[in-house]
């Protein structure tokens, strides 16, 4: 879906459930397109995140800072016992490929 603008200002939209709307439409727009990266697992499903060059760069590595965060913390996730057992499986997605 190359070339999309959004032609209306977010100010314009004020209430919870419009904006919850937009939010979901530009999700979906970004998993249409295979560019998104998402967390969680395989019982429970994934959150869609916006796509890795909009994120912006680490203050330490050359990677965006989001990506360090993640993987940072799915590793804790997965190591937790006291978790859901299924947390086990967690995971990355980035745009359709799968990261163990």
């Amino acid at each position: 879906m190359p070339n999309r603008k959004i032609n209306f200002s977010f100010e314009d939209y004020t209430d919870h459930e419009h904006r919850a709307g937009i939010i979901c439409a530009l999700t979906a727009l970004t998993v249409a397109s295979d560019d998104y990266v998402a967390v969680g697992d395989p019982l429970y499903g994934d959150i869609a995140l916006p796509s890795l060059k909009h994120w912006g760069i680490s203050d330490t590595t050359n990677n965006p800072w989001m990506e360090d965060a993640l993987w940072e913390n799915i590793i804790r996730v997965r190591a937790n016992r006291r978790n859901h057992p299924n947390h086990t499986a967690a995971r990355v997605v980035r745009g359709g490929q799968w990261m163990p």
